[in-house]
């Protein structure tokens, strides 16, 4: 099977996201992990680089030139290695169709079928945020979404209305308990979440909600 070409576009904040889910779903794929290529980047690696790039864009946001230099290589890094990962699985004797579709890549099979399975129109998540008893730990919940869907929560340090200052912060398959730590107490933060699609289509953004991390 020809290898199809990774959804490696967007925002910092949506291509980390695809490589989170990417790398979630090559993980968690079993078998296929067996008898690792040596001229391919392991998972592990792939999942360095994936951190490399998530600090790298942290670090860039205050547009220094350096770092952004820096983000820029690291994101074309963890691209390329997803990409080898694809071709990779693309050229095995395995059926691996199932596998790159929970990693978000569209294959000619899956668009054949797409009429078939259509997806759901995505919408704007219910998002409530507490504090957790647990020093600099908080939980994210939308009830109304149960477990349908992936969800992506990122969260910002500085004023919400600045696009750039918004991270990528963690990605949960069941949404009514998304316990995240490492904040600092008695810092302010600002959370928003959205759903992404088996076919990682990005849906709208939930309401902000900013708050005191105890």
């Amino acid at each position: 099977m020809a290898a199809p070409t990774v959804p490696y576009f967007g925002k910092d904040v949506d291509r980390l996201a695809r490589l989170t889910i990417a790398y979630k779903a090559l993980s968690e794929s079993g078998p296929f992990l067996e008898d690792w290529p040596p001229t391919v980047a392991t998972p592990a690696m792939f999942k360095q680089r994936i951190d490399v790039y998530q600090s790298a864009f942290q670090d860039a946001i205050h547009y220094d030139r350096r770092a952004i230099a820096v983000r820029i290589a690291a994101c074309d890094d963890a691209g390329t290695t997803w990409q080898k990962i694809v071709n990779y699985a693309c050229a095995t004797e395995q059926d691996n169709i199932d596998l790159l579709e929970r990693m978000g890549v569209t294959t000619t099979k899956s668009r054949r079928t797409g009429s078939a399975n259509a997806a759901t129109e995505l919408h704007a998540p219910d998002l409530s945020v507490v504090n957790l008893d647990q020093k600099g730990g908080i939980r994210g919940s939308c009830s109304r979404e149960r477990r349908r869907h992936t969800v992506e929560v990122q969260a910002t340090e500085v004023d919400p209305r600045i696009d750039e200052g918004w991270y990528h912060k963690a990605i949960f398959g069941d949404c009514t308990k998304m316990d995240m730590y490492g904040f600092q107490s008695g810092k302010e933060y600002s959370f928003r979440c959205r759903i992404i699609g088996r076919d990682n289509t990005m849906g709208p953004w939930s309401h902000t909600i900013t708050l005191m991390v105890t």
